[in-house]
């Protein structure tokens, strides 16, 4: 799995693969309905609470399982609402039914939310006009549906787009490959010309894969796809920080990197496009070392594994997700140690994602040396809950960490946290 932090290495992907269609998934990508209890809430007062307590909870999933391989569903609102009212029984009338779609209907088309800023994904759409790559909305379900709602929530990407394509046109849904087919045939290229880019593994990513497509997989964690992106908005912002210019000479990122995560290549990543050169200091570089202060942060079992392994990581995770070459020092969070090995004009790069951010800005300010705070967004991976995974044996943690490092030492990071008194 390969991951892709940036506009950039999206771009270079399409090139390599001479893709001339994206197709972006709309649902649970770029727009967020309002699922939470609806089937509840749409046939509320039609039978008695304990008979739909459990109908969001398992209607969806059963109608996948029931229609996996009938491709002609093109209305998977319609198929949920009608298993929902044969689990009711007698319960819902034919009235109950039709009210409880138009409600559903109503809900989505009025309350969705956008999971992409409007302007952010119209310049994604323009960066992919300028590299002659077209972008259509990939949608399961009616046009006339699919449709209002992109363009009431996308007003100005929509203009921008070359098409809207549904389950309606394709006359099959996306778990049938002949939903991808029909994408590529209507846009006059071949599957291998076609990159979809979605949530779900097993309909954006799995089934396009089979008949040619390329797939990127938005997920925070996954280690089937061969391509993925953390979060599709960050792809699309990270080019509009207003500083994504080289501005200094040199930068420096701090961190106990126990072990280096997904998170932490995502912040030395964003960190190296501001200077010319990134310098990666490692706190808790030694046992027994000065307290640097962050409460259990220098606890003995909060720190399992040696400088020489994380500069390994670190290194070879940013050559493998095509970083530019940096620094890896160990750098113990003091003034003195600070300005011992950076430069007086580095600037420390930092995100506030917790308290202690704030205590560490402290510090290295108190030490002279200005600070860039790097607008991340919330923390989606710790190095406390891999190394938790770790000691109860969950292989989970692997999917946590840059490829590269599950894959070459992540037999080596069990060994040392194992070993260590707990």
């Amino acid at each position: 799995m390969t991951l892709i932090p940036r506009w950039a290495d999206l771009a270079a992907l399409i090139r390599a693969e001479d893709i001339r269609v994206v197709g972006l998934d709309m649902r649970g990508t770029l727009v967020q309905p309002p699922r939470r209890d609806n089937l509840a809430r749409a046939f509320q007062g039609v039978a008695p609470a304990p008979m739909l307590a459990d109908l969001d909870a398992v209607v969806p999933r059963a109608v996948i399982d029931q229609h996996r391989t009938d491709t002609s569903v093109t209305d998977w609102t319609l198929v949920t609402v009608l298993e929902a009212a044969r689990r009711l029984g007698g319960a819902a009338s034919p009235l109950d039914i039709t009210a409880a779609f138009t409600f559903i209907q109503h809900e989505y088309l009025n309350e969705s939310v956008p999971l992409v800023r409007d302007e952010d994904l119209a310049q994604f759409v323009e960066r992919c006009d300028d590299i002659g790559v077209r972008v259509v909305i990939a949608a399961d379900g009616p046009l006339h549906r699919e449709s209002a709602v992109f363009t009431a929530l996308f007003p100005r990407a929509n203009l921008g787009i070359d098409e809207i394509f549904t389950s309606g046109l394709s006359h099959g849904n996306k778990l049938g490959t002949r939903y991808f087919t029909e994408l590529a045939r209507r846009n006059g290229v071949e599957p291998h010309h076609v990159l979809i880019v979605g949530d779900r593994y097993d309909k954006d990513v799995r089934i396009p894969e089979s008949v040619g497509c390329l797939a990127v997989h938005v997920s925070e964690s996954s280690s089937a796809a061969h391509f993925r992106v953390a979060s599709f908005t960050d792809l699309v912002r990270f080019e509009h920080e207003p500083t994504t210019q080289v501005r200094y000479s040199t930068g420096a990122v701090l961190g106990r990197f126990q072990p280096p995560h997904l998170e932490h290549l995502r912040f030395i990543l964003s960190a190296s496009r501001h200077v010319s050169h990134l310098t990666v200091g490692v706190t808790q570089p030694f046992p027994q070392a000065a307290d640097e202060g962050g409460g259990s942060r220098t606890e003995a079992r909060s720190n399992p594994f040696p400088f020489w392994l994380r500069k390994q990581c670190i290194e070879d995770a940013v050559a493998e997700n095509g970083g530019p070459s940096v620094d890896v020092v160990p750098l113990p969070l003091s003034a003195d140690s600070l300005r011992a090995v950076l430069l007086p004009e580095c600037v420390v790069f930092t995100t506030k994602v917790e308290e202690w951010s704030l205590a560490k800005e402290g510090i290295i300010s108190a030490a002279g040396f200005p600070i860039h705070r790097l607008d991340l967004g919330p923390k989606g991976v710790t190095g406390t809950d891999i190394r938790r995974r770790i000691a109860e044996g969950d292989s989970a943690w692997r999917s946590m960490v840059p490829e590269i490092i599950a894959t070459k030492y992540g037999e080596v990071l069990e060994k040392h946290l194992l070993s260590k008194p707990r």
